[in-house]
């Protein structure tokens, strides 16, 4: 289930966070996040709230929804912090 999940944040993220990089909504929303000049975790949260919550909320809550599980199941799995320490050179291990 946990690979799961992570797989379904992963490509719901790619894709509204690819989104956000088109020309109309980058210049409008996205562009906040990219004017950090270091990828630190304050510039991975940095963010529009629109963008906040379609491209950082969205992809942990609709996990749970489609594999029938409770929505508090994701906080347990720190799926969101695979994000902000991608951006701060931590190193992640799972076991």
């Amino acid at each position: 289930m946990q690979v799961s999940l992570l797989l379904i944040e992963e490509v719901i993220f790619y894709y509204t966070h690819r989104a956000f990089h088109s020309k109309w909504l980058y210049g409008r929303i996205h562009k906040q996040h990219h004017e950090w000049t270091a990828p630190t975790a304050m510039a991975a949260m940095d963010c529009h709230p629109l963008e906040h919550l379609l491209a950082n909320l969205l992809p942990v809550q609709v996990g749970p929804i489609i594999m029938g599980e409770c929505l508090l199941s994701c906080c347990g799995l720190g799926i969101r912090n695979f994000r902000v320490q991608d951006h701060c050179w931590c190193t992640v291990l799972l076991y």
